[in-house]
């Protein structure tokens, strides 16, 4: 039987200084999860903290990368740099597609023209390198994609946790406090259509090779798993 032995590769706020993410959320991934492919031990692993970060302590997109015996943190995004946090804050993991980008959600933030939640009702963001995504030191360009709870009575979601995954017509599709959604790109808008509603969702969603649809959620009585 294999011995497991458990090891921190890197601590968050070390001498209290937070200023590169503070209490990561969600699974970490890496390039070639989505295709399926196991990760190599030797490229970057993405996550988010929710909290930290330069941008006022809104949350972060970082990496970490091996380094021999050592692991080396870099933040790639740091939320809310965008006026009322437009571009999010608080998100909780990443999904690497397999171009190399980065997608997520953000709890917080974004334009809450409608005042439906307190500090924001959420986006969706993509973030692109703008050099080659395991060179070291390469800047991240961040795109908001979608801003939830932009339709009356938050008709479209409201406060995503989960990140969204991608099915194999490039849709992305994900979970939010109060539905499933597909979020499908056309030129350089994508839209946002609701699958299901009326459910309080406690984790992301799985795909299997048919494109149906797995989750689970909190109520009623004690949780369910569910499929659409």
């Amino acid at each position: 039987h294999k011995k497991w032995t458990y090891k921190t590769i890197y601590t968050f706020c070390p001498d209290g200084d937070c200023s590169a993410g503070e209490r990561p959320n969600g699974q970490l991934s890496y390039a070639g999860a989505a295709q399926g492919l196991p990760y190599d031990g030797v490229s970057p692993l993405y996550g988010a903290a929710q909290y930290g970060g330069s941008g006022g302590g809104h949350g972060v997109v970082y990496q970490v990368v091996p380094n021999g015996d050592h692991w080396t943190q870099s933040v790639l995004y740091a939320f809310c740099q965008e006026s009322g946090c437009a571009d999010g804050a608080a998100p909780g993991g990443v999904f690497v597609a397999g171009d190399g980008s980065i997608y997520g959600a953000a709890n917080d933030g974004g334009n809450d023209v409608l005042n439906s939640c307190m500090g924001g009702c959420g986006v969706l963001f993509h973030l692109t390198p703008k050099g080659a995504p395991t060179q070291r030191g390469t800047q991240w360009k961040d795109e908001t994609i979608y801003t939830f709870c932009s339709q009356v009575d938050c008709a479209d979601g409201k406060e995503p946790f989960f990140p969204p995954v991608m099915d194999g017509d490039g849709n992305l599709i994900g979970a939010t406090e109060n539905l499933v959604f597909k979020l499908s790109k056309s030129g350089k808008h994508w839209t946002l259509a609701a699958l299901h509603t009326g459910i309080t969702p406690t984790s992301g969603v799985t795909l299997d090779t048919n494109g149906t649809i797995f989750g689970e959620k909190a109520y009623p009585a004690q949780g369910e798993v569910y499929r659409l």
